[in-house]
């Protein structure tokens, strides 16, 4: 039995892939929009759009039996060379033109070492989402191995208890995207517990609500996000709040949008377009700068390149039969 397409994760992905390159499409001297709303916006969307990705994870590893059809090992094996391929094949090749230039001498081993193993300073700072997802898959597809229907409940308020423990962690260290990933595990769990309880309700009874109703509940979510991005004091425990409530509005909207062609094609190739959409825009950051423009049209254009970029990589390449093969399939991150 083929499982029907979630068009309410269809929508998510489009949505998160539009925040990110929403996030990344300023000159990287924030100087030069320092007093700007644009600024604002650039924050308000970093308090919550990488949390999205992992929601989408948990709640799509909940609704997935591919650990118990091809067994733990050889699922976590598929997810590591899926994911570590782009970014080590990326990560490497870029470092030796970038360090050369910068420094007129070849990269040394440690330094090779810190970008691969330390993501935060990799050459793509936006690369640390893919290590932290895999340690993601690692911990969530173990813990997921050891469900029965007796132990459900009791491993969920385990899974939760931990999630919400490493979450609060006075351990700090971005080798391996620790700090990331102590952080994610909230947000799978949350998409795991969201997955679970849509499934033991009527779906159809849930999406009935009211359009306005929808519509007043992303108004607030914002509107108490934004308030709450002035507070200062209890910093974690308000930021775990703020990514809750903006993933809940996103919820909200993506079933006022409903899915279409463009949120199902964005949603198949999203992997593609997140890792390669930095790279275009970088290249159009560098080019404005030189010409000096304002940064209103530096962003602009890093936007339309960021995502126009990516497509017309994929388009081509899906045209071109003849080079396909699992090798540049799995650079290029296609599914």
């Amino acid at each position: 039995m083929i499982k029907q397409r979630d068009k309410k994760i269809d929508v998510l992905y489009t949505i998160g892939i539009v925040l990110v390159l929403i996030g990344h499409s300023h000159p990287s001297d924030w100087t030069l929009f320092e007093s700007t709303f644009f600024k604002e916006v650039i924050i308000f969307i970093y308090t919550f759009h990488m949390a999205l990705f992992f929601f989408i994870a948990g709640y799509l590893l909940e609704n997935s039996h591919s650990i118990e059809y091809y067994g733990y090992k050889k699922w976590i094996f598929e997810k590591a060379v899926r994911l570590l391929t782009p970014y080590i094949v990326l990560s490497v090749g870029a470092l030796y033109p970038k360090y050369y230039l910068e420094n007129h001498m070849m990269p040394t081993v440690k330094i090779l070492l810190t970008a691969i193993f330390n993501p935060r300073k990799g050459i793509w700072g936006h690369f640390w989402f893919i290590p932290v997802l895999l340690m993601c898959y690692i911990f969530f597809g173990l813990w997921k191995r050891f469900i029965t229907d007796r132990n459900k409940q009791l491993m969920t308020l385990v899974m939760l208890v931990i999630s919400l423990g490493l979450y609060f962690l006075p351990l700090h260290t971005d080798w391996l995207g620790f700090n990331d990933f102590k952080e994610a595990c909230i947000f799978v769990s949350i998409g795991i517990v969201v997955k679970r309880i849509i499934s033991q309700r009527q779906e159809n009874a849930i999406q009935k609500s009211h359009v306005v109703c929808r519509i007043l509940c992303i108004i607030a979510a914002t509107g108490l996000n934004i308030f709450m991005m002035r507070i200062e004091h209890m910093h974690t425990l308000v930021s775990l709040a703020s990514a809750g409530i903006m993933i809940f509005a996103c919820w909200e909207l993506s079933i006022l949008i409903d899915g279409n062609r463009l949120t199902l094609w964005v949603s198949s190739h999203n992997f593609t377009i997140y890792i390669y959409s930095w790279l275009f825009q970088s290249v159009f950051m560098a080019i404005c700068g030189i010409f000096e423009m304002p940064w209103y049209i530096t962003s602009m254009a890093m936007f339309i390149v960021g995502f126009a970029g990516p497509v017309v990589m994929i388009i081509i390449y899906e045209k071109l039969d003849k080079i396909h093969n699992r090798v540049f399939d799995l650079v290029l991150g296609i599914k």
